[in-house]
């Protein structure tokens, strides 16, 4: 893996003081995902509260059951499931073939009933997490499968991020949050504290996708514990770290970045606030203003850690009047536009959240200008966009969802596991952003379209007749596919066919997604 340094301006004027941006690359390589990956320990809470009756509860057991087909045996996998109550139906334990089949005979038995005691959930979750004992290399992901909002227990924002924080330890949090209903905000703050990833599931097309890429995505992890540091040299300092990231700061100026984990192939961009200090007299070449360095671990065939340390310097010419750099280098100052159209629709959001949508369309408008004088006509369109869902109370209540998968999308594409509409899709892909590396465009189509190859063991066809809350009673989903692995036998297929009764419809919360 390498780090690359990067000025908006390689060239300025020597006798004042300039304040521009300092781009760090990081730059992760292609590895084979099937050969040489982390083992997983995984943990998903289920909700079984009213309001997941339907399509929604069906296709959550259909992703945790591609997710027991597609865990190797030296993988772990617990299970949580909650309404007004929360329980610890499964332990994470090594996934033998026996194993899968317990976990396959519990998911069918789900139904739903009760409350939402999201808190609740994920606490039994995160304790599951740390009393299992796993080997450091093991990345441990606890995920929400939920559509409501959380009415028993904890049940504000404040509260959950709160516990989430105390109580996290190793594990990372994701959510899934499924229909129109969802409390968006909260699960995408869950996911940001829990330093997992969201995805808004629209409809039942979505969410075999969403978690496929969700499962790609932690099984290419190619570096995880990477610290960056920054130390100025000749009195210049990094004033603002612009990328949302864990930033230490020491006395001497020096500025720590600590990110979790990198995906393979994944460039990964830092952006930085400087201010370069007037110099005495203008130089011939360019100087080093910043060191800069690089932490990081990757894993070995024994599946140890092994440690890495690369550097980089951050170098500038100081030149004198009339010999500057007049415009920004446009590839760097596009990466910088690209986080500073995070940070207007944050403003945004904040603004609408009380009721100011004027100001919310505002601050995005403003974006869009500014983008659009600085030459990045594709950023700014998908400024108008964004833009376009606070122009009225009833369009930016319906777009909750849509408004979050593009700001993730816009924050690390790779880290979002929603599936985009049509049009957004277009959008993104004309800005250039970079939503899927080869394992997670694999998985998500394996899990989308019922085929493909497992990383261990054969796929069964799944036959879930009978599933409580199904739309379909008669819905068929066949998994197929050979296994990756010649030397594992083959799963029987299973029946799963659930004995459950169908909650009291005046205790069932209605979902507005006509979808679900």
């Amino acid at each position: 893996m390498q780090i690359d340094s990067r000025f908006t301006f390689e060239k300025v004027r020597h006798d004042k003081d300039n304040n521009i941006h300092l781009v760090l690359d990081l730059i992760a390589p292609k590895a084979e995902f099937q050969a040489a990956r982390p083992k997983l320990c995984i943990i998903p809470v289920l909700d079984r509260s009213s309001s997941m009756m339907g399509d929604k509860l069906h296709y959550a057991k259909q992703s945790l059951l591609k997710l027991v087909e597609h865990l190797s045996s030296d993988d772990y996998m617990g299970l949580v499931s909650f309404a007004s109550d929360a329980k610890p139906d499964s332990p994470p334990e090594r996934m033998t073939s026996s194993r899968k089949d317990q976990l396959k005979e519990l998911i069918g038995r789900y139904s739903v009933g009760g409350n939402t005691n999201l808190s609740g959930g994920l606490l039994l979750a995160l304790e599951m997490a740390k009393n299992v004992d796993l080997p450091e290399s093991t990345l441990v992901r606890v995920i929400l499968f939920t559509d409501g909002h959380p009415n028993h227990g904890v049940a504000t924002s404040e509260g959950i991020c709160q516990l989430l924080e105390k109580q996290m330890g190793r594990a990372s949090v994701s959510s899934f949050g499924y229909g129109d209903d969802a409390c968006q905000d909260l699960l995408s703050e869950v996911s940001a504290k829990g330093k997992g990833n969201y995805a808004y599931i629209k409809d039942p097309d979505a969410a075999l996708s969403a978690f496929g890429k969700e499962l790609g995505g932690l099984l290419s992890t190619y570096a995880q514990n990477i610290v960056i540091g920054i130390q100025p040299n000749g009195g210049h300092a990094v004033t603002e770290v612009l990328t949302d990231a864990d930033v230490e700061e020491e006395v001497d100026g020096l500025v720590r970045i600590k990110i979790p984990h990198i995906l393979s192939e994944e460039t990964f961009n830092v952006v930085l606030s400087t201010k370069m200090v007037k110099q005495k007299t203008a130089g011939p070449r360019a100087v080093n203003a910043f060191d800069v360095t690089m932490s990081y671990q990757t894993l070995d065939g024994d599946g140890k850690f092994v440690d890495h340390r690369v550097e980089s310097k951050a170098k500038i010419q100081f030149v004198k009047d009339g010999e500057e750099q007049d415009k920004p280098t446009r590839e760097v100052d596009e990466i910088v536009a690209r986080v500073q159209l995070v940070k207007a629709q944050i403003a945004a959001e904040e603004a609408a959240k009380r009721g100011d949508f004027k100001t919310a369309g505002a601050a995005m408008g403003a974006y869009g200008a500014s983008a659009a004088v600085r030459g990045h006509a594709s950023l700014a369109a998908v400024s108008a966009r964004v833009g376009s869902l606070y122009s009225a109370p009833g369009v930016y209540t319906a777009s909750a969802g849509r408004r979050r998968s593009l700001q993730q999308v816009a924050t690390r594409g790779m880290s979002s596991s929603t599936p985009l509409n049509v049009e957004d899709q277009e959008l993104i892909s004309e800005a250039g952003y970079v939503v899927s590396n080869s394992s997670q465009v694999h998985f998500a189509d394996a899990f989308s379209a019922g085929t493909g190859s497992s990383v261990t063991g054969a796929t069964p066809s799944i036959n879930t007749a009978g599933d409580s809350g199904s739309a379909n009673p008669n819905f068929t989903f066949s998994l197929g596919g050979s296994s990756a692995s010649a030397s594992t036998s083959a799963h029987a297929p299973v029946q799963v066919k659930p004995t459950t009764a169908e909650p009291d419809p005046s205790s069932v919360k209605k979902s507005r997604s006509k979808r679900w």
